[in-house]
Parts: C-alpha cells; sequence; structure tokens
C-alpha cells in the first residue's frame, strides 16, 4: 500500500499517509489542493496540477471531488486564481484609525481558492461575483464548529480582514464551539490570533490570554508594556554604539521571520511576530505620524519594516544611512557580495560587528551562497535559533544545491517554512 507525504506551502510536511487518510485530510481541509503530494521514487507534484496527478498519482484523482472533470476544473480554477489577483491584494484596514496594509501573500489566496473542490456544500459559483471575492457577513448564527471553521477558512484565503472581521462579528458562536466541539476549537485558535493580534491588541473576549499566546511568555509581549519600552528608550535612541535591551524586537532578523511558522499559527506565523505587531501598534499609539527625531524616524522605519512583512509587504530601505537598523535593513535586501561590502562599511562601531556579519551571513545562506564563517547556534543578542541556517550552510559546503539543502533543513526543523 502506498504511504504519501504531503507538503504544506506556507507550513509543514504531513504524513505518511494511506490513500483514506488523504482523503479525512482532504474532507477536513487539513490539506487543500494548493499542497504538493509525493510517494516514494515519486516526484512532488502539486494537488491542482490535473496532467501531473493523473500521470504519477492516478489513485488520488478519485478522492479529489471531480472525477474526469478535476484536470479541466483545475484549470479554471488557475484562471480564477490569476483574474482576482490584481483584486484581491488591495489595501486592507488593519488599524481603527485607517492605517493601511497590503495583503500581497498570492499563495495564500490560491489555498482558499482551489479548496472549494473539496468543501462540501459550496460550488464554485460561489466565487463567481463580479466585486468581491467572499460572500456578505451571514446574519444567522453558524450552525457547528464545521461550518464556521470552513467559513473563516475561505475568508482568510481570500484577505485576512475578511476573516478577522468574521471571528469578531461571530464572537458568541466561535466561544460555544470552543467549550462544545474543542476539536474545531483548536482549529479556530489560530484566527483568533489572528483576529486578537492584526486588530484586537492581543486579546479576545472571553479566551483566555494563556491559549492566545500558547505556551509562550507574554508577560513583555503587550501594547502597554511597549508603550513604556518606547516611552523609557527615547532618550537612548541616539545612543547606539553597541545593541540595548530596547533593541531588541527591532533586531529580529528578516529572513528568519520570513521562514518560520509555528503550529497554531496562521498570521502572524510565531510569536515573536505577534509581538511585533503590537509593538507597532504601541509605537503608533504614541506617536501617530507625527515626523521624529532623525534617530526616531530610524525606529519607525525598522518597526514598520518588520510588522510589514508579515503581510506580504516587502519594501528595501534604500537609505545610504549608518543608523544600525538601517545597516540591518541593508544585510537583509542584499542580493549579491558587491551590496553586502557596501553595506558592512557604513558600520562604524566594532560592538556592531557580530550582529552584522551574522545578518550578512544568514543573508548568504537564504541565497544559496556559503557564508563567510561559521554560524553560531543562535543570533547574537536576540538569541533567535540559527539551526535551519547551519544545516543549509552545511550542505551547501558539502556541494548540494540550494534547493536539496532546503528540504533537507525543512526536513530537520518543522518550523522552517521556506519555499
Amino acid at each position: 500500500m502506498s504511504r504519501y507525504l504531503i507538503r504544506k506551502q506556507s507550513y509543514r510536511i504531513l504524513g505518511p499517509m494511506t490513500l483514506q487518510e488523504l482523503k479525512v485530510a482532504l474532507d477536513s481541509l487539513e490539506v487543500t489542493l494548493s499542497d504538493e503530494i509525493a510517494a516514494s521514487l515519486k516526484p512532488w507534484v502539486f494537488l491542482d496540477d490535473g496532467q501531473a496527478i493523473r500521470s504519477h498519482y492516478p489513485e488520488v484523482v478519485a478522492i479529489l471531488g471531480r472525477g474526469e472533470d478535476f484536470s479541466a476544473v483545475s484549470e479554471s480554477m488557475n484562471l480564477s486564481v490569476k483574474g482576482k489577483r490584481n483584486e484581491s491584494s488591495k489595501n486592507f484596514k488593519r488599524y481603527p484609525e485607517g492605517k493601511k496594509r497590503k495583503f500581497g501573500t498570492l499563495a495564500i489566496l490560491a489555498v482558499a481558492l482551489v479548496s472549494l473542490l473539496v468543501i462540501g456544500g459550496f460550488t464554485l459559483g460561489y466565487f463567481q461575483i463580479t466585486k468581491k471575492v467572499v460572500a456578505p457577513l451571514p446574519t444567522n448564527k453558524t450552525a457547528n464548529g464545521a461550518s464556521l471553521y470552513k467559513e473563516i477558512f475561505v475568508r482568510f484565503g481570500s484577505d485576512w480582514q475578511s476573516a478577522s472581521d468574521f471571528v469578531l462579528k461571530n464572537q458568541t458562536e466561535i466561544l460555544s464551539v470552543l467549550t462544545n466541539e474543542p476539536a474545531y476549537g483548536e482549529k479556530l485558535i489560530p484566527y483568533i490570533r489572528l483576529q486578537a493580534f492584526i486588530s484586537g491588541g492581543g486579546f479576545y473576549e472571553g479566551v483566555d490570554s494563556k491559549l492566545i499566546y500558547g505556551s509562550h511568555d507574554s508577560t513583555n509581549c503587550r501594547v502597554s508594556e511597549y508603550r513604556k519600552l518606547w516611552k523609557s528608550s527615547e532618550t537612548s535612541w541616539k545612543k547606539h554604539s553597541k545593541p540595548d535591551a530596547w533593541m531588541k524586537i527591532l533586531m529580529t532578523h528578516k529572513n528568519w521571520l520570513q521562514s518560520r511558522w509555528t503550529e497554531g499559527w496562521i498570521l502572524p506565523k510565531t510569536f515573536e511576530g505577534a509581538c511585533l505587531f503590537l509593538a507597532e501598534d504601541a509605537f503608533l499609539s504614541l506617536y501617530g505620524t507625527e515626523p521624529l527625531s532623525v534617530e526616531g524616524e530610524a525606529v519607525r522605519r525598522r518597526l514598520s519594516r518588520l510588522a510589514g512583512l508579515q503581510l506580504g509587504e516587502d519594501s528595501p530601505v534604500n537609505l545610504k544611512s549608518d543608523h544600525p537598523f538601517d545597516i540591518l535593513s541593508c544585510l537583509e535586501d542584499a542580493k549579491m557580495e558587491k551590496e553586502i561590502g557596501e553595506c558592512l562599511k557604513r558600520n562604524k562601531d566594532k560592538e556592531w560587528r557580530i550582529v552584522f556579519q551574522t545578518a550578512a551571513d544568514v543573508n548568504r545562506i537564504h541565497r544559496g551562497d556559503l557564508p563567510a564563517q561559521e554560524l553560531a547556534k543562535y543570533f547574537p543578542f536576540t538569541q533567535l535559533d540559527l539551526g535551519p541556517e547551519r544545516t543549509i550552510a552545511s550542505e551547501l559546503k558539502s556541494g548540494k544545491s540550494l534547493v536539496n539543502s532546503l528540504k533537507i533543513a525543512q526536513d530537520q526543523f518543522p518550523q522552517f517554512v521556506k519555499d
């Protein structure tokens, strides 16, 4: 009997599983058509690639819900996704006062669109509307955990704001599911975190904060605590000759943030990402958009950059600035060795040297180049785990390609999710 592995494009490897177990996973939306499948001695192919599935995994076609029509429907859905890209990447409000973010992660959009092929009770016509991808919010209570979860899942695939609004509007039903249907309650937790951290300040009424924050210590990850941090550090913004405690969250490395995911989280993908949202909320509540000192603007740039990365924004910091945060951003954005050298030349303080050297080497590794020196186990000062990067570097050094090195790192570290 064949055993299958499923690779989730933004998450992890599932399996091995039997054909029947795969069918159950498809029915429950644990696996969707935007995921990849592989079996022993066979290649990885996307479940929505009708031709490849028929060629390599004909036994899987029957459980995908469309039988002989699968290939045609798959192609139709792919065209539908392309046609809605521009509309689905419009700006969505994140803050009540009108601050906007653009959600450009098209891979996540594709998840929900193609997943309609396996969602019972929905039809392809659900998305055949002219100006909106999702239907209006329902006025009646959602019947049960299954339908509630599917509704949120589809909305998130279109845009995170719709899913967040739905979680807020259907609070009574969600709390009921958490109490009476724990299996679906567990599936709803990532979306509760979405609402709590993106637009709720880190809480969701009726749900214990320990459940929202998971196993992490939330003591310092609060809007109120970050307000204190920013106010107390104002006089230190100019004194940046060496890393200081208040800088820690701003030194979260871009490549690390983009390539980590913790099970039970969806947007943000990690606890560290959630804290960045709350830190930015606190900063905005204190300073709004008013002009700050040169150093204050550097803090704002770095904070906005790191929070925005999680919403699909990746705007390079093209400033010839010698502020440590701008140098760090410069090293993260460098696309070749010459650029790394130019970024490093801006550093005037030896206390930052090891931080910048590590940042440069992490950049090199993620691009498939060998680091200048052996990486430590953790990023200096922030103590972010660099296990996946160390593995990639080791495999690159042995002569493996970047693609194969990434696969090995993903197998060893479930939280490492770089495509």
